[in-house]
């Protein structure tokens, strides 16, 4: 999983941004700064910077042509973020955002978390690799969303305010050896995000104040590498559909009660000046395999 990333007509938020068409056209300074702005009310916490709580639900289905596609998992997102200013040596409007993000696999006829799973496919039963990344960290600036990889993708309405974009992962794979580039073993995903806001609500509070936010995430992926399914064709998707909270205590009971058993050092986000590398569900399994094959 990786984070939370445009035709712009006039917008009302305290102050006048200036009326744009798709980015065909560049925007001034002021129409970035404005936008920008607004983005980090979206994805962050009070007044913009504060600590914000993100959950999702959906589900999870196995793709293999020539068969019907296969609901495999319930899933659950969660994730601690804070946001605030972009590091000093960067020269540009914008935010920082540090997180930490799980997603759990669920049985979906009990509701269980799972530790262990049947593979249909294979038959075999594997141990859950429950994806927990930590960090997941990123500066958003206006040249990501204006000069890259986001055109035509913010649209007001009356009701809402919606911004949707792709993140497309093609990186060398954690668990493959020193010859990728030669001989392939690269991973590759596509993420789809949407976020939608209530339009009168970004008319109506200050530009200071809590901003609800909701969101959907969907993923298309290869076989997770816990699946066992080594080179067999056909790969894994997940859809979901969440909300932006600014209090812990607002999210399901059954998530809270999963993070303090198990995953108590996701209940606070990364300092904005962390400067780890960010984590990956391939690198968090290549450290538990690890951990497993030394005991």
């Amino acid at each position: 999983m990786s984070r939370f990333r445009m035709l712009v007509p006039a917008l009302t938020l305290g102050f006048t941004l200036i009326s744009v068409s798709p980015w065909a056209a560049p925007a001034g300074p002021e129409v970035r700064k404005q936008t920008m702005q607004v983005f980090q009310r979206i994805f962050c916490g009070d007044n913009g910077k504060g600590v914000a709580f993100l959950y999702a639900q959906g589900r999870a289905y196995g793709h293999v042509e020539g068969i019907r596609d296969q609901k495999l998992f319930d899933v659950d997102v969660y994730a601690v973020q804070q946001c605030g200013p972009l590091p000093s040596s960067i020269n540009d409007f914008g935010f920082r955002l540090t997180s930490k993000e799980i997603l759990f696999y669920r049985d979906p006829t009990t509701g269980e978390v799972l530790k262990t799973w049947k593979n249909p496919y294979t038959g075999q039963t594997v141990e859950v690799n429950h994806a927990a990344n930590d960090p997941v960290n990123g500066n958003y600036t206006s040249a990501v969303f204006f000069d890259g990889i986001l055109p035509n993708s913010v649209r007001r309405t009356k009701e809402l305010y919606t911004l949707s974009y792709e993140a497309n992962q093609f990186y060398e794979n954690p668990l493959g050896g020193d010859y990728q580039k030669y001989v392939g073993g690269m991973y590759r995903a596509t993420e789809m995000i949407n976020w939608f806001v209530n339009t009168g609500d970004l008319d109506r509070l200050a530009a200071d104040a809590y901003l609800p936010s909701h969101f959907s995430w969907a993923r298309i992926s290869q076989w997770l590498p816990w699946m066992e399914m080594g080179g067999r064709p056909g790969y894994f998707w997940v859809h979901t559909v969440g909300q932006k909270f600014m209090r812990y205590e607002d999210l399901p009971q059954a998530v809270r009660a999963e993070v303090e058993a198990n995953y108590r050092d996701f209940l606070t986000p990364p300092p904005l000046e962390d400067t780890r590398p960010n984590d990956t569900s391939w690198k968090f399994f290549k450290r538990a395999i690890d951990a497993r094959t030394k005991k």
